[in-house]
């Protein structure tokens, strides 16, 4: 029997997308991205559908994570459209791209109860594995604290799961004040602060 996962997953709130993918997945979403760039270079707009088995199509599939938060659920139908600039301004797209000014910056909060419960569940040796998979991240040029607490992330999920991205950030702050690793920008905003190899 064949395999292929392209599952595309929404949280509860539908603020975030979680896109899960093996090679065949990643060959057919590239291969859609591919049909939509040719076409563009043709200054011609397209769009290319992905539907699920249950909405009469092949190349989405419903699977899920073990370890998946409450209320995710996959999508059946994605529509990817491509754009040119004539037909993106028309449309109202507003395509700037715009620099964060430090007051609109959001930091990175605190755990919720549920997030906090998971948290004071680990052990020491969980809290060991996470700074380790943080510095084996670690570059000696600068990167954003985001980029490097999800590649942490993904590499402890395995072993350490559903820790929250927060605590990851927390310790990245740890680690800093260890000095273990160098930092630019304030550390509440991972978003908007970068962490390096100590030079």
């Amino acid at each position: 029997m064949d395999k292929r996962l392209l599952s595309f997953v929404v949280d509860k709130e539908a603020q975030q997308l979680f896109i899960h993918l093996d090679f065949e997945g990643v060959n057919i979403l590239v291969r859609s991205m591919e049909r939509l760039r040719n076409n563009l270079q043709k200054n011609e707009c397209e769009h290319e559908h992905l539907f699920s088995v249950d909405w009469g199509g092949w190349e989405l599939s419903t699977s899920m994570p073990l370890k998946s938060e409450d209320g995710e659920k996959p999508i059946h139908h994605v529509k990817i459209y491509g754009w040119n600039d004539e037909e993106a301004d028309k449309n109202g797209f507003d395509r700037t791209i715009k620099e964060f000014e430090p007051e609109t910056r959001v930091p990175d909060g605190s755990p919720t109860e549920e997030q906090q419960a998971r948290i004071d569940n680990l052990t020491d040796e969980h809290v060991r594995i996470i700074d380790e998979a943080i510095l084996a991240s670690l570059s000696t040029r600068w990167l954003k604290v985001a980029r490097i607490v999800g590649g942490a992330m993904a590499a402890t999920s395995k072993k350490v799961p559903n820790v929250p991205d927060i605590f990851y950030s927390e310790r990245v702050r740890h680690l800093a004040a260890l000095g273990k690793l160098e930092a630019q920008g304030d550390l509440n905003y991972m978003r908007f602060s970068e962490i390096r190899l100590p030079s």
